[in-house]
């Protein structure tokens, strides 16, 4: 059961009047403005009036932070009520989308698999298909030559056989031929896991894995690939610290097409969800 005394301060504030507070204030202001200091006697008068300007302002402090004073320790007391739960229930939820995603990366390979597998499968029957047709196309070359041949030996029967022969492999070679053009990879059956509610998007990120390569790059233009970079002074590296927010904006503007020296750049699945309605 809640605590209900964590509001009890808070129930028993009551406000001061506005309009009276404000008036006060209006009318010390009048008076200072035309408040005049032209003399040793005046310059007293000031200081007296000016320690008693501070002591209403005290005192109006005082009162502002009697009524804030309560106000903020009950939203402290309220903001650790809910923060044990609240914290609970993020790292189930952090948990759940961990193991959402790590299956769906799962189904996201074992689909890149089979496309694959689908494709080699493709491009070996285009090839046996390919190789049909040429062995074809030679045959019907080399009927149409014997009917030539039989043509010139005055074999007008054997010349009409072969002619025969070479246009029916001439077509099947035609036919295999497109027959091979014809073939695709079967369809995947495995469909990414989807639920209503919830997306998954890649999110491009970073790590600045050498601040010296990062520097030199800004300052010189050269990347050092081989080798550290020469600092004068190293121990002085602590005192720069890399605007993440900025670099985070420009490493997303070139995407995976950002190589800056000394950052490493990657891309991360993050998954959202809306809540039950």
């Amino acid at each position: 059961m809640a605590d209900e005394s964590i509001l009890a301060p808070v129930a028993a504030l009551r406000l001061p009047d506005h309009v009276q507070l404000t008036q006060r204030a209006q009318s010390a202001l009048a008076f200072i403005q035309e408040f005049q200091v032209a003399s040793a006697e005046d310059y007293d008068l000031a200081a007296d009036e000016l320690k008693a300007i501070k002591t209403r302002a005290a005192a109006i402090e005082d009162q502002r932070t009697g009524i804030t004073g309560p106000i903020n320790q009950a939203l402290r007391a309220v903001n650790a009520l809910f923060k044990g739960p609240s914290e609970l229930l993020e790292q189930a939820e952090q948990i759940l989308k961990t193991k959402m995603l790590r299956y769906s990366q799962e189904q996201q390979r074992i689909a890149a698999e089979e496309r694959a597998r689908a494709e080699a499968a493709a491009a070996a029957e285009r090839k046996r298909l390919e190789e049909e047709a040429a062995a074809q196309a030679a045959a019907a070359a080399q009927a149409a030559a014997a009917a030539q041949q039989a043509q010139a030996a005055g074999d007008t029967q054997a010349a009409q056989i072969a002619e025969a022969q070479a246009v029916r492999a001439q077509s099947e070679a035609a036919a295999t031929a497109t027959a091979a053009q014809l073939v695709v990879a079967a369809p995947v059956t495995i469909a990414p896991p989807a639920a209503k509610g919830i997306s998954v998007s890649t999110k491009t990120d970073f790590d600045v894995t050498s601040l010296r390569h990062l520097l030199a790059y800004i300052a010189t233009g050269k990347t050092f690939e081989e080798g550290d970079p020469a600092v004068a002074h190293p121990e002085l590296l602590a005192l720069i610290k890399v605007d993440e927010v900025k670099l985070r904006a420009y490493v997303r503007g070139l995407g995976t097409a950002c190589n800056l020296p000394g950052v490493r750049v990657f891309e991360t699945a993050v998954m959202s969800a809306r809540a039950a309605a």
